[in-house]
């Protein structure tokens, strides 16, 4: 073989040098001893028992687990071809440990903060335990259900500025996701005070603020940071209103989790604005049994000139996929629109809020409109109904939505822009209909 042919082959990857530092910024944040994945990937001998597994899981873009399709968004985890390549040689050579015969080094795992935590950081616990059962529970609705729900004093006096939220379950590989809205009317209190239990069974929606209006945090990653010179303003002596949603693990998981708030400081106030709630989306939906479909929202107008921070997606377990497009102010009826963000092979156990890697910025009378697809047959192995049933779901605030976190770019149209979400949400009392 010529010289320059040898020269151009590609190094045999090995664990130590190459694909520990991969699995542990990819992998090991969640699967590790004590963490929210199923398995351990923090050892050699883990990945290499498992290895056809996780390339496969890879490949197919299913893990690291990131739904959102699109550029500029932050902190997106999924592994570039190279990466993926990088670990398809390392496997197919034997899964060499180091290439200077040093003995297999094991991952430590990278904290997974996006930015560096400033300012005054307090901690809520929810008031007394609960049990997530070893199967789902039954809903009021037909079906089952896997969310539990807290209203959680805040006890502040004064207003504040959440910057970021991070979570401690005390159950990482049950609790997947945990739904927050802030909520100072006691909507969410009367949820929890009805339920004789710890908590309430019901959607963790407050009045007509949509749960997950104020973030969704990801188990596995257990925090969102907004970026600098953003926040989400709270009244004064509010309640945090969490829906958890869990996947039972066959036991009986008894918690008490505590969340974290990052607050922005008063020296920072005058730089960081407030982010408010819009959602786009669909109130009532009927599908029948074994039946598909793709549904569209109605158009939301932007009233004010706004920037786009960040998007969190909401969805049935029968939704397997949904999109956001903006329409400019004078764009004809005919136009498609631009994408925002597309969410692909969607899984209800796995959203969270993806923020933009910087403010999009939207003129006043643009319009977004979301579309989502169904699949209401038994074939589908996200549907909770083997067979297939009619199904009839509303809520009041959305079943199927986007919810846009939004900042006004002028101080003045703050107040405009904080009532847009309400006003919308009214609105969404039609039922679309799917067959």
């Amino acid at each position: 073989m010529p010289q320059d042919e040898v020269s151009s082959a590609p190094a045999v990857p090995d664990w130590n040098h190459d694909i520990a530092p991969l699995v542990g910024r990819a992998c090991v944040t969640c699967h590790r001893d004590d963490g929210a994945g199923p398995f351990r990937l923090d050892r050699r001998s883990d990945l290499t028992r498992r290895s056809g597994f996780v390339l496969e899981l890879v490949d197919e873009g299913r893990m690291p687990p990131w739904l959102g399709r699109g550029d500029g968004w932050r902190d997106d985890r999924r592994l570039s071809l190279d990466e993926r390549s990088l670990l398809r040689r390392w496997i197919e050579a034997g899964a060499p440990i180091d290439r200077e015969d040093r003995e297999a080094s094991p991952v430590t795992a990278p904290i997974p903060v996006a930015d560096e935590v400033r300012g005054r950081t307090v901690t809520r616990v929810v008031d007394g335990e609960f049990t997530l059962p070893m199967e789902s529970d039954p809903a009021w609705h037909k079906g089952e259900i896997d969310q539990r729900g807290n209203a959680i004093a805040l006890g502040n006096p004064a207003p504040w500025r959440v910057r970021g939220i991070s979570i401690d379950t005390g159950a990482p590989r049950a609790m997947r996701v945990a739904s927050i809205v802030f909520d100072d009317t006691g909507a969410g209190r009367y949820l929890d005070d009805r339920d004789p239990r710890v908590g309430f069974l019901m959607a963790g929606d407050a009045g007509l603020s949509p749960s997950g209006a104020h973030g969704v945090v990801l188990g596995g990653v257990d925090r969102l940071r907004w970026p600098d010179g953003f926040h989400v303003p709270v009244p004064p002596e509010s309640d945090a209103v969490v829906e958890w949603h869990y996947r039972p693990t066959g036991v009986e998981e008894t918690m008490r989790p505590r969340l974290n708030f990052e607050l922005v400081t008063d020296e920072e106030a005058g730089d960081s604005r407030p982010l408010r709630w819009l959602p786009v989306g669909i109130g009532r939906i009927r599908i029948d049994a074994e039946q598909t479909g793709t549904v569209e929202s109605m158009m939301v107008e932007v009233p004010v000139e706004v920037d786009l921070v960040g998007v969190t997606p909401r969805g049935l377990e029968i939704a397997t996929g949904m999109e956001l497009r903006a329409f400019a102010p004078d764009a004809p009826p005919e136009t498609v629109g631009d994408l925002v963000i597309r969410f692909e092979d969607w899984d209800h156990h796995q959203r969270e809020t993806v923020v933009s890697e910087s403010p999009r910025r939207y003129p006043a009378g643009t319009r977004f409109q979301a579309t989502f697809r169904l699949d209401n047959r038994s074939v589908n192995p996200s549907n909770p109904d083997s067979p297939a049933v009619d199904v009839a779901r509303g809520r009041r605030t959305g079943v199927l939505a986007m919810l846009l976190h939004l900042a006004a770019v002028e101080d003045a149209d703050d107040a405009r822009l904080a009532e847009s979400g309400p006003e919308v949400v009214k609105g969404l009392r039609s039922t679309v209909r799917v067959r």
